[in-house]
């Protein structure tokens, strides 16, 4: 396994006392983070298992299973609605509708590194769309440029969840499928700032040329043209030519589907770009599989000085530790030790999770034995009565935050 994934520290909450009210202070403080949550089905009829939330310097995880509608009621419903924090989430549909029936929050000011990976492949293709969306680790991946085999977590924690949907029951989850949670929104941050800065390359490049055109031309060409100051420059005129020279280059590189789609999971072989003066879109992507643009006038490392920097430089390792619960408080730190093994293949590891949590002493939630709050709503009668925690329909009467309040 990567040091990144082993080092990768968070809070478990599981109680309200002492760690729930420092972590929704500290999170209400901050101005963007990062949202995920896992469960089961996670849709308006299914049930929340798991919140996770990513600050700068700290990732907690919310046990809903435990915590109950009163983790909403006593913060977390302030901080998803509130307008002010951007909550960075990677395909919210889901997550929206199952929190808004469940527990009736409304999430605002959202930035989705799903729809923000479209809109950029639109651009970069001249208009076209790709045939399907991408997973956040189909993200993560081409966008932050981190190797697919340094995120094996979230592999595993998709191939667990598929085969066996009542691992989320399990208490006290195993520590592999807490860092697998830990790792799913520890990217988004960065993920946004690499797809904010694609997405307003054209733009900047545009100002930049801007910036440099009366500089550049004679003092009597400057004074003729004040008279017709609103016709359509020139410089803006090649944004048409820039959309039809990528759409060429995207008919080259990739194959179209009957519902004239682009197939982005399978590019053609690599051809020779247009000639003359086209460059790659983005200095930081590679030339193989990006679309060509018009050169500007203005320098091309300025314009993408901050998409040059490393986004993985947050992933560094940590110092190993780990904190042992208190008696008083469920919640624990930790800092997963460096696996002294060999790396292990995916569906291995889940054959091991799936025998450790009987040999573990492993359990599945009762409800009889809970101290949760019961809940109208259960979940699918096919589960194990042993395993049911039914899901709370209590709503807020609170409705202070708007829908989305963008940035």
């Amino acid at each position: 396994m990567d040091d990144e994934e082993e080092n990768v520290n968070f809070v478990v909450i599981d109680q309200f006392q002492e760690k729930f009210g420092p972590a929704i202070i500290h999170i209400q403080n901050q101005r963007v983070i990062g949202v995920g949550v896992d469960g089961v089905g996670i849709s308006q009829h299914e049930r929340v298992c798991w919140m996770q939330i990513s600050t700068k310097n700290q990732i907690y995880l919310f046990d809903i299973l435990l915590l109950g509608a009163r983790a909403f009621k006593n913060g977390l419903t302030r901080i998803l609605e509130d307008s002010n924090i951007l909550k960075v989430i990677h395909d919210c549909r889901g997550i929206s509708g199952c929190l808004y029936h469940q527990y009736a929050v409304n999430l605002a000011n959202i930035f989705d590194t799903q729809v923000a990976d479209v809109m950029l492949f639109h651009m970069e293709t001249g208009g076209f769309l790709p045939e399907r969306v991408s997973t956040l680790e189909e993200c993560i991946v081409r966008h932050l440029k981190i190797a697919s085999f340094r995120l094996s977590s979230l592999k595993l924690k998709a191939q667990l969840a598929e085969e066996n949907s009542e691992v989320w029951y399990v208490r006290p989850s195993p520590v592999s499928l807490l860092r697998a949670m830990a790792l799913s929104v520890i990217h988004l941050q960065p993920l946004r700032l690499v797809l904010l800065d694609a997405l307003m390359s054209d733009y900047t490049s545009l100002v930049d040329t801007y910036l440099s055109v009366f500089r550049e031309e004679p003092v009597d060409i400057q004074t003729g043209s004040q008279n017709t100051s609103l016709e359509l420059p020139k410089e803006l005129q090649e944004l048409e030519f820039m959309q039809k020279q990528r759409r060429e280059w995207a008919l080259e590189h990739y194959k179209v589907n009957e519902d004239g789609l682009l197939v982005r999971s399978d590019p053609k072989p690599l051809k020779k770009s247009p000639g003359g003066s086209a460059q790659p879109l983005s200095v930081d992507r590679p030339q193989s599989h990006e679309p060509p643009v018009v050169e500007a006038a203005a320098d091309a490392e300025s314009i993408a000085s901050l998409a040059e920097k490393d986004p993985t430089e947050i992933h560094k390792p940590m110092t190993q530790k780990k904190i042992e619960p208190s008696d008083q408080d469920q919640g624990f730190s930790c800092v997963s030790k460096k696996a002294e093994q060999p790396e292990v293949e995916i569906s291995e590891a889940a054959d091991e999770f799936k025998g450790a949590t009987e040999a573990n002493g492993w359990d599945y939630v009762n409800l009889e034995q809970s101290s949760t709050h019961t809940l109208k709503s259960g979940i699918s009668e096919g589960s194990p009565k042993s395993k049911k925690i039914p899901v709370s329909c209590e709503r807020s009467t609170d409705r202070d935050a708007h829908f989305i309040s963008r940035r």
